[in-house]
């Protein structure tokens, strides 16, 4: 991700404030502050006084309260008539003690070919090269060296003046230095000893070996202040390995000793030799006693870029350990990260980001609270927002791999998926396991989400776009539950914990939902609950049962009763009870079938609002059906009940049995005929295979019944080899190649042969 840059890029304000303070503080300043001055103040009068003419081989010492400040060794001294005095082969050694100690604490040595005394203008000037041994002060880094000249930097120049009534000592000649490993040069210099300013005024150069590697800070200028205890330089380049720091203005605060305490960077850049940045405006380092960066401020708008991520915080705060080495990371304000890998992109906003530890291969923890999201899109889009998201990031600092996010109050979590679908899904915790693939393998954002917790509150939403090969209309359904579970593999979720589903369609409720990503579908398991809504001025239908399945695609919705047991289905006064029941929206059909030889079992009301109670159709009021299935359509223009595999109606008028059984309902005039369960105003019943009708006084056996409700009136039919047949309690058995019976006046019509009818009245008293 983008917070690859910072954590492999930050860590090298640490080597600048090293190099920093090995040379370009602890030299000239050392040298500034401790010895230049004294000597230069000094020598010049020591001159003018004692030496009067040539003199070959001498010792000097000038000494304050009985203690040695300084000891001047030359080969020779030459006194000249114009007042100028020059001394060859000269070895200074300038002493500093403790205060209130006679120990010598530490020793600087001066040397060169030939120094001049001008004594009326005050002006001491080297001719030739000047060499500068001067120990570093007490606490510097210098002592980790086991070099024999550990605490000791190394200076060589020429043309040195120092002009003594100004108290300025300067060089526009090269500069050379070093210390331990570290070496450096600069063009000119000058020194104000009466100001404590000091100036490398151009081509400032700084290298030393930094894990095997050259490291360099480079500047076109540097001048540090004594009396103010800082230093600055201009346009400063600091480069090791693959990387380069460059700012504008660099300032280091010193402390009492001259070693720093604090950077401050102004136009701050880093950049990787792959083109990977980072730029701020303002930057701030912290430096301990130990001469090592603690922790470090990057301020105004920080930004990072490189070939494949970016990204962007008001500032970032970066620690250090015991070692130097970056640890932790903390971004604030307005923080985005975006990264593009192959077709991927993985993004994280949020208002505060803290990254630990910042080194190494070992999983990193990433922490963002304040509107935290993250996101990855590629075939799919997926994203997780919640007030805090934790992260698991695995790898090293070039190549990160995320592996676990959570997410901590008000958690989200939204995957856009293939055609246009929508699974969005809320809750207090969401926990994600994220697939790990082998080495130089992409990771797939189509199977990105390997596991994902989800706990408190859970309420998932899946829309699904229209689709024009099954012309299935656009649909949104809601869950809810206490927890869910989803695996990447199947791309299933299983809800616990109160489940509940609701659409358009239907509302259910369950003790365990099982809910598919890929295509919608889902079953519901234990104490199945369901209500599916009517049109308008329809009743809701309702459903019990033990397990649930519904189909997205078929739109279809199948019931099962517990074993032994049946599913009950019901709307307003009908009822149905089966081991299995089916609806099936699009095709507007009930389908109710017999599992284990256990019967479908229907409470059906039969509409007729022409007869009155006391005189009722055969097929009116409520009826009773016993049969193995039962599928009713109700999208046609006349809705229809199919009855199947033995049928038996039962009403207060009679009773019909048969093999099959199919019925017709009227349509209202200006209603719509659809409804989810058989019910409505009969117009035709027909029966077939071993047909039994039964009327109070009367039975029939026949092949065929057809029933006619405009009519009232039903005809019964057989075979030559078994006619239709009557069996009155008045007059006997009657039969015929049919029979048609009149419910108005009771009478019954019997047929011979076609062609020749026999008219046949038989009156029952009632």
């Amino acid at each position: 991700m983008a917070m690859r840059v910072s954590v492999d890029k930050l860590r090298r304000w640490l080597l600048v404030g090293a190099v920093a303070l090995a040379l370009v503080l602890a030299g000239f300043v050392g040298y500034a502050r401790y010895r230049a001055r004294h000597f230069l103040q000094q020598l010049p009068g020591k001159l003018g006084v004692d030496i009067k003419s040539e003199t070959n081989g001498f010792t000097y010492s000038q000494s304050i309260k009985g203690k040695t400040v300084f000891t001047l060794h030359a080969a020779k001294a030459v006194q000249r008539q114009n007042g100028k005095t020059t001394l060859h082969d000269v070895w200074i050694e300038l002493y500093e003690r403790e205060h209130g100690k006679d120990e010598v604490s530490r020793t600087d040595r001066i040397s060169g070919a030939e120094f001049e005394y001008d004594q009326p203008a005050g002006i001491v000037r080297a001719a030739g090269q000047v060499h500068i041994d001067l120990q570093t002060p007490a606490g510097s880094s210098a002592h980790e060296s086991d070099n024999e000249n550990d605490g000791r930097i190394h200076m060589q120049t020429s043309g040195l003046v120092f002009d003594q009534k100004q108290g300025v000592a300067s060089t526009d000649q090269p500069i050379d230095f070093h210390l331990n490993d570290v070496q450096g040069d600069a063009v000119g210099a000058e020194f104000n000893a009466d100001t404590g300013v000091l100036v490398l005024r151009r081509d400032v150069h700084l290298r030393r070996e930094d894990n095997g590697k050259i490291a360099r800070l480079d500047a076109s200028a540097a001048e540090v202040r004594r009396n103010d205890h800082v230093a600055r330089l201009t346009n400063a380049t600091y480069s090791a390995g693959d990387r380069t720091l460059r700012a504008t203005t660099l300032f280091v605060d010193l402390d009492a000793s001259g070693a720093p305490t604090q950077m401050r960077a102004e136009t701050v850049a880093i950049i990787d030799r792959d083109g990977a940045t980072i730029h701020a405006p303002r930057g701030v380092a912290a430096i301990g006693a130990d001469h090592r960066i603690h922790d470090m401020r990057l301020m105004d708008g920080v930004r990072f870029a490189s070939a494949n991520a970016n990204g962007a915080s008001r500032e970032a705060h970066v620690s250090f350990d015991t070692q130097g080495v970056a640890h932790a990371a903390e971004f604030n304000g307005g923080v985005h990260f975006r990264e593009t890998a192959g077709t991927e992109q993985r993004e994280l906003t949020a208002e505060k980001v803290n990254i630990s530890p910042l080194e190494g291969n070992g999983e990193k923890k990433i922490v963002a609270t304040g509107s935290a999201r993250w996101s990855t899109r590629g075939r799919e889009v997926t994203s997780l927002s919640a007030d805090i998201l934790r992260a698991t990031v695995a790898g090293g600092n070039s190549s990160l791999s995320l592996r676990h996010v959570r997410g901590e109050g008000h958690s989200a979590m939204e995957q856009m998926l293939a055609a246009g679908a929508l699974r969005r899904s809320t809750a207090d915790v969401i926990d994600i396991t994220l697939r790990q693939t082998a080495k130089g393998n992409k990771q797939s954002s189509a199977n990105m989400v390997e596991y994902a917790v989800e706990d408190g509150n859970v309420i998932v939403i899946d829309r699904r776009a229209p689709d024009a090969k099954t012309h299935a209309a656009a649909t949104e359904s809601k869950a809810y539950a206490q927890h869910a579970e989803y695996d990447g593999a199947t791309k299933r979720a299983v809800l616990t914990g109160s489940p509940r589903l609701e659409s358009p369609e239907i509302s259910l409720s369950a003790r365990r939902m099982t809910v598919s990503q890929a295509n919608g579908d889902a079953t519901a398991e234990g104490d199945v609950k369901g209500t599916a809504a009517g049109e308008k001025g329809r009743e809701a239908t309702h459903i019990l049962a033990a397990r649930a399945e519904l189909h997205h695609a078929d739109d279809l919705a199948i019931f099962y009763g517990v074993a032994g047991g049946d599913a009950r289905l019901w709307q307003g006064s009908s009822q149905i009870l089966a081991p299995r029941i089916e609806m099936e929206r699009a095709k507007q059909q009930m389908r109710a079938y017999s599992i284990d030889g256990r019967s479908v079992r229907a409470v059906l009301p039969m509409r007729d609002a022409s007869q009155s109670v006391a005189k009722q159709k055969m097929f009116a009021g409520v009826v009773r059906v016993t049969t193995s299935a039962l599928v009713y359509s109700g999208s046609a223009a006349q809705p229809t009940a199919h009855l199947s595999g033995g049928v038996k109606m039962q009403q207060l008028a009679g009773s019909v049995s048969a093999q099959d059984v199919l019925v017709t309902f009227k349509t209202a005039a200006g209603k719509s005929s659809r409804t989810a369960m058989p019910a409505g105003e009969v117009e035709t019943v027909r029966a077939k295979g071993d047909v039994h009708l039964t009327q109070p006084g009367r039975t029939g056996t026949g092949a065929l019944l057809v029933y006619t409700a405009a009519k009232d009136e039903f005809e019964l039919t057989g075979t030559p080899s078994a006619p239709p047949r009557i069996v009155d309690v008045e007059r006997g058995s009657i039969t015929g190649s049919s029979l048609i019976f009149h419910a108005a006046d009771d009478s019954v019509i019997v047929a011979a042969v076609p062609g020749k009818r026999v008219h046949t009245e038989t009156r029952v008293d009632r």
